[in-house]
């Protein structure tokens, strides 16, 4: 059985897309594979993408280059997230074969990864330090077991300077 490791499948429309497709197209190849359901807060990764895109914006107009348009963030809702993150539920529930692997922040137990002979990790920024846990995305729980296959696919940081330490 073969295990996707990827972002948590929250209420991220690409990331539920890349995971839908990345499991769809395992099985089609004839093997049996589950994607981690991940764990999350589904307030943190919006409200830190917020609060950098204000970060931009201010030094953006701080060094003079002032955007065209102001900024304007929208901030939904409770309903609205609520009606967001039913939708994205039911069509996971429906369309992505799902187990809990990885507890956020820690190493998967040996029961757990005893079911699995491959893992497969990506796509969209699983090695960036802010978003994940990265030895986990760097497969480190599997160094030492004999036979296991260790698969990145597109997997990325997702920004363009360094941010992990020597």
């Amino acid at each position: 059985m073969k295990c996707i490791l990827s972002q948590p499948l929250h209420n991220n429309y690409g990331g539920l897309l890349q995971a839908y497709a990345l499991q769809k197209i395992v099985r089609d190849m004839g093997y049996d594979v589950v994607t981690d359901i991940g764990e999350t807060n589904d307030m943190a990764l919006p409200l830190r993408r917020r609060m950098r895109l204000q970060r931009k914006h201010i030094s953006k107009r701080l060094r003079g280059k002032r955007p065209a348009t102001p900024l304007r963030l929208h901030f939904p809702t409770q309903e609205q997230l609520d009606r967001v993150n039913e939708n994205t539920k039911r069509f996971v529930h429906k369309h992505i074969t799902t187990v809990k692997f990885i507890t956020q922040g820690r190493r998967p137990s040996d029961e757990m990864q005893n079911q699995f002979d491959t893992f497969i990790v990506g796509s969209d920024q699983v090695w960036r330090s802010e978003y994940s846990y990265i030895p986990n995305y760097f497969l480190d729980f599997a160094e030492l077991r004999k036979g296991i296959k260790r698969i990145s696919y597109a997997a990325s940081f997702g920004i363009s300077e360094w941010a992990f330490p020597p």
